[in-house]
């Protein structure tokens, strides 16, 4: 079946919204306090993982009271299904990590696979401190020990689209966090 936006539109009718932007924004706040407070280091750099973490990332940054700077990483085991598979590279940082302190930020904590990955990868490139933050921690098992450092909120085991994340490529626009009622 073809996702057409009157399917999208449908699937978006009947989801339950889980957090609103109010709630979302007020936990990205704690985020960034809880940041501020813990971080020791004269500057960051903050590495969003793309494509579903740049609403967060842009609210987050902006709170941050360090120097820092910003790159992101483009790597995903969804593309357009609903299901993980392979983690797939698309681009790296492009910002040298040898001796930098990192703040690698994606929008939901699921399995654990990508954001493991990706922090493997910052270490391998030299990195000197890795702290990682989430949005969301989606309570499911894990599939590595890794645990975020800052989470914001928490979710039961459901398919959530909005704040950057996605169904299919869509839904990221939305400002506010939906379970969708669907089966894979």
């Amino acid at each position: 079946m073809t996702d057409t936006p009157a399917i999208i539109h449908s699937l978006l009718s009947d989801a339950d919204i889980l957090y609103t932007e109010q709630e979302i924004l007020t936990a990205i706040n704690k985020l960034a306090e809880d940041i501020n407070k813990n971080n020791t280091a004269d500057s960051l750099v903050v590495i969003a993982i793309m494509t579903g973490a740049i609403v967060f990332a842009a609210d987050l940054v902006k709170l941050l009271k360090v120097p820092l700077a910003i790159d992101y990483v483009d790597a995903s085991r969804y593309g357009d299904n609903t299901t993980g598979g392979e983690l797939t590279w698309r681009t790296e940082p492009t910002i040298s990590l040898a001796g930098r302190e990192v703040l690698l930020l994606d929008d939901i904590f699921d399995e654990g696979l990508t954001l493991s990955a990706i922090r493997q990868y910052c270490l391998e490139k030299g990195a000197s401190k890795i702290t990682t933050a989430v949005l969301v921690d989606k309570q499911r098992d894990k599939q590595t020990s890794l645990r975020p450092d800052y989470v914001g909120l928490m979710i039961e085991d459901r398919y959530v689209v909005g704040y950057g994340m996605d169904y299919k490529g869509y839904l990221r626009n939305l400002p506010a966090i939906y379970a969708l009622n669907i089966k894979d």
